[in-house]
């Protein structure tokens, strides 16, 4: 892998982006037909939120996306290397990142995109993944402080319920 690979290179765009007035129903219907779960919301060009399907598994299909959101998601530049953006991931305990510019917002990097990038990123990133499920995204601390996904993590409270 070379040093200098930014994220610039290996970003997802075009980005699919949701309007404030967005209904987690039509989240789930974006997700479906476009194949992706990782939504920035935006009030013309301002990102006001960023949300994934992840966030909504509890969510009713009528409720407003924005207030259930994330309002200050992690960002980075075009210009951050793959490596800082893979420590920032870790960091952030999240499965993607937002990547701004001065004119607003140009991709969305996420861990898969990384984790495609090298082995030594896909090893660095490990310790990022689900214990349960191996998903590399919004990590939890669970039993023994141990990562788990939101899923899983709302799976065995319904388990645990039963």
């Amino acid at each position: 892998m070379k040093q200098t690979l930014c994220v610039s290179e290996v970003m997802s765009r075009p980005v699919v982006v949701l309007p404030p007035d967005a209904s987690v129903a039509r989240v789930f219907a974006e997700a479906k037909s476009k194949g992706v779960h990782h939504f920035p919301i935006l009030d013309g060009e301002k990102v006001v939120g960023f949300v994934c399907t992840c966030d909504l598994i509890h969510a009713q299909a009528d409720e407003p996306v924005l207030p259930l959101a994330w309002h200050h998601p992690a960002s980075v530049s075009p210009a951050c290397t793959v490596t800082d953006a893979a420590r920032l991931l870790l960091m952030h305990g999240v499965g993607s990142l937002l990547v701004m510019a001065p004119g607003g917002l140009r991709g969305i990097v996420t861990a898969d995109d990384l984790r495609e990038v090298s082995p030594e990123l896909a090893s660095l990133l490990e310790p990022a993944r689900c214990t349960v499920c191996r998903a590399g995204e919004h990590l939890r601390p669970g039993l023994y402080g141990r990562p788990i996904c939101a899923y899983c993590k709302a799976k065995q409270a319904r388990a645990a319920a039963d």
